[in-house]
Order: C-alpha cells, then sequence, then structure tokens
C-alpha cells in the first residue's frame, strides 16, 4: 500500500496540477496517510538483533508477513526480505508488530501489593485522623459558644450590679449618712472587684482579645476616685454633679461591659464590635 501510494503521489505531483491534483489527494486511502507512531524506547526494543526474529514472528502471528526463516528475513507477497528491508517497507506493519511485542515489557510496573495496602492503611488512618479532628474541633467550637453565652450574662449580671452599687453610694452621700459621717464604699469596691473577676475570665476564653484587659485597667483606676470630690461642708445641690459624673463613669463602663458581652456572643463580629467602640472613652451609653 505505501509503494502504491507513492506511485499515485509521483504520477500526480509530475503530471497533474491544481483542483485535479487535490482530487486525487483527497481520494488517496486512509492507508496513504502518516503510519503510525510509537516510542523510541519500542523501537530500540524491538529492533535490537537479539529480538529482530521475536519481532519477525509477531509480526506473523498477526498475519501481516507471508511466513518467516532463520537469519532475521521475512517473506512478503513471495519475496524474501531483511529485517531492515522489511521495516523501511512496510512501517505500518513494522509498527504493529512492534506494538504487540513490547507492550508487555513497556507497560509500567505495578504498584507492588504491600505498597497498595499499606497507602489503603495510611489513606484509612489519615480519614479517620480528619474526622476526629472535625468532630473534636466542632465540639469544642460548640462548648466555646456555650461558654460565650454562659460568660455573657455573668458578665451582665455583675455589670449591672455594680453600676446599681454606685448609684446607691451617690445617693447615699446626698442625703448624708445617720451620724453625719462619709459613706463606705466598700460595696463599691466589691461590686467593682467582682465584675473584675469576670471581666478576667472572658480574658481567658480569648487571650488574644485586648478590651477585657482595657476594662480591667479601667475598674482598677475607677476604684481610685470613688470617694474624690465629696466635700464635707458642701450642700446636695452642689454634690449633684458629682454624683452624676460617678454614676456616668459606672454607666460607661457597662457599656463597654456589654459590647464584651456580645462579643462572647458572637466571637466572629467581635473585631467589628471592638472597632466601634472606643474602648478609652469614659462614657459609652449601653444599649
Amino acid at each position: 500500500m505505501q509503494n502504491v501510494c507513492a506511485d499515485v503521489l509521483g504520477r500526480g505531483g509530475g503530471r497533474m496540477a491544481g483542483r485535479m491534483t487535490l482530487l486525487v489527494l483527497l481520494l488517496l486511502p486512509a492507508g496513504c496517510g502518516t503510519a503510525p507512531t510509537i516510542s523510541d524506547a519500542a523501537v530500540v526494543h524491538c529492533a535490537a538483533p537479539a529480538r529482530q526474529q521475536e519481532t519477525l514472528q509477531a509480526a506473523a502471528a498477526l498475519r501481516l508477513v507471508d511466513s518467516t526463516s532463520f537469519g532475521n528475513k521475512v517473506v512478503v507477497g513471495g519475496k524474501t526480505l531483511s529485517f531492515d528491508e522489511w521495516r523501511d517497507g512496510y512501517r505500518t506493519n513494522f509498527v504493529k508488530a512492534c506494538a504487540a511485542l513490547s507492550e508487555p515489557v513497556m507497560k509500567p510496573a505495578s504498584t507492588p501489593a504491600w505498597l497498595t495496602t499499606l497507602l489503603t492503611v495510611a489513606t484509612s488512618l489519615f480519614s479517620a485522623l480528619v474526622g476526629a479532628w472535625v468532630a473534636w474541633y466542632t465540639a469544642n467550637r460548640r462548648d466555646d459558644r456555650t461558654r460565650g453565652k454562659q460568660q455573657a450574662v455573668a458578665l451582665r449580671t455583675a455589670s449591672g450590679e455594680f453600676v446599681a452599687a454606685v448609684r446607691d453610694y451617690g445617693d447615699v452621700r446626698l442625703r448624708g449618712s445617720a451620724d453625719g459621717t462619709p459613706p463606705s464604699a466598700a460595696e463599691v469596691w466589691r461590686r467593682r472587684d467582682l465584675l473584675a473577676n469576670q471581666v478576667a475570665v472572658a480574658a481567658l476564653l480569648w487571650p488574644d482579645w485586648t478590651a477585657p484587659r482595657t476594662l480591667r485597667t479601667e475598674l482598677a483606676a475607677f476604684g481610685e476616685t470613688v470617694e474624690d470630690g465629696w466635700d464635707f461642708d458642701r450642700d446636695r445641690t452642689e454634690l449633684r454633679p458629682r454624683a452624676d459624673a460617678l454614676t456616668a463613669a459606672a454607666v460607661g463602663i457597662d457599656g463597654r461591659v456589654e459590647v464584651l458581652a456580645r462579643a462572647l456572643e458572637r466571637p466572629a463580629d467581635a473585631e467589628k464590635l471592638f472597632r466601634r467602640t472606643d474602648f478609652r472613652e469614659a462614657e459609652v451609653a449601653r444599649r
């Protein structure tokens, strides 16, 4: 077929031109196309002197040649050809025979059974570990949310009691004590310390947050000025601004505690909540 194609192409190239040449090329049989290709490694394998006879025997088994003979010769159409003559003259048949002969040899080595088993066990173990980690992480996140909500309630309670103690202290200062002595601020300090402890718990739950540390610092400073500004000889009208300022400072702390409580309930929004609240301001109204 290759010789016929070459002859037709040769005559077409010498005597035909234009559309006639194109027509002839289109009508050529499929066998005139480019011969199938195989890898260089397969060619080297099949054309090696020690394997030429095997390649010819493979061609005979596929009925690509009439017969084979010793000396690496083959009979095709009544003609005896050497291996090289047959390979060059019948390239397509050579490729078919070589592919059949080299395929088992060139096929990638299969994975050893022990390695397959090891990979299977490793994959299963990895999947189990990932599943366990996901379950642990999910459970811990759920526990964190539960603890956060509980701590938010504790914070609000402690902060409300702190503000109430400050208001009560201011009212007593305005009314005056029965014996005329200044009232004690012990209850204010006690409620302040209880609130500071709850803020400390929040800091343990989320150690990366700076808001709890800021609140604890502000609470510690609050205790230093509770008893200041209450001159004994002033009347109620003159003391009212001092009582209002002290209550406003406590309410400001309460407002920031509320922001912290919301952050504990919704940790994903914590950064946004903290950014909206300036923890350095003295007064933040509770919403």
